[in-house]
């Protein structure tokens, strides 16, 4: 009941963002505006089409270092046939332990001796701090779950690591994998310190525009952004699902039985 009504609550929220960003003139009380426009959405050059390409490669950029990263982890536990080293993936999950603004002021100031600071490098750097953590999270359990009679089925008919790799592990897992990577973009989009740190203020993503003008008086325009800043992770979440389902369309239990 609970979560139905917050995914209510969200969904409200999401379509008035949208008509606001559609809206010409809405004078209280009305339900509806009293006439719309496209005047907003169709100047991306005007501002939000920039914002939108980097932010968008940001966060591909990021999610897919971070994915990279994860399965080389937990592929090199495998292969190194290691317990769980819950040390290290403790120094992993410490950038979401530690207040973000004053990691990230030690942080900018290290890039900024090193000179690599205000460049998309350095903010890709930053995000993927955030987002690697969110990305083993998601993928890590999954990961170590998979019954390992698949491998050594492919082991017994010749296949070495990296064919089991290819072959075997990453297409039944393609539906946590794909969640993982939903949830790694959801993150990178979301970030705004970094970006406005590591950014030097050079970098403009959709984020950092939605918060500037959330203090404005033009709703419509925040509306824009705002709508665009919530369908990218939306369209990673929807190729999540959409992805295996195809994929796997006859193999049902991997279409989302590994899903987390």
């Amino acid at each position: 009941m609970i979560a139905s009504t917050l995914l209510v609550l969200g969904a409200l929220a999401m379509l008035s963002l949208v008509i606001w960003s559609f809206a010409w003139r809405w004078h209280w009380p009305g339900i509806l505006p009293e006439s719309w426009s496209w005047r907003f959405w169709s100047r991306p050059g005007a501002g939000w089409g920039q914002a939108f390409v980097t932010t968008f490669t940001l966060a591909v950029t990021t999610t897919m270092l971070s994915l990279a990263l994860a399965i080389a982890w937990l592929e090199g536990e495998d292969r190194a046939r290691m317990a769980r080293a819950r040390w290290a993936e403790a120094l992993i999950y410490l950038p979401l332990l530690v207040p973000q603004i004053a990691f990230l002021y030690g942080l900018n100031l290290l890039f900024l001796r090193a000179g690599i600071s205000g460049g998309m490098g350095a903010v890709i750097w930053a995000q993927a701090l955030f987002v690697f953590p969110y990305v083993m999270i998601a993928l890590s359990d999954p990961w170590r779950a998979l019954d390992p009679r698949l491998t050594q089925a492919a082991a017994s008919l010749g296949a070495g690591p990296w064919r089991r790799l290819i072959a075997v592990k990453l297409p039944v897992l393609l539906a946590p994998i794909l969640t993982a990577a939903a949830i790694g973009m959801a993150v990178s989009v979301a970030q705004y310190l970094p970006a406005l740190f590591m950014g030097a203020g050079r970098i403009s993503t959709l984020t950092t525009e939605a918060v500037t003008l959330s203090s404005s008086s033009d709703r419509r325009v925040t509306g824009v952004y705002a709508t665009l800043q919530a369908m990218l992770p939306m369209l990673g979440y929807l190729l999540a699902f959409l992805l295996p389902a195809i994929a796997h369309r006859n193999r049902r239990a991997l279409q989302g039985g590994s899903r987390i």
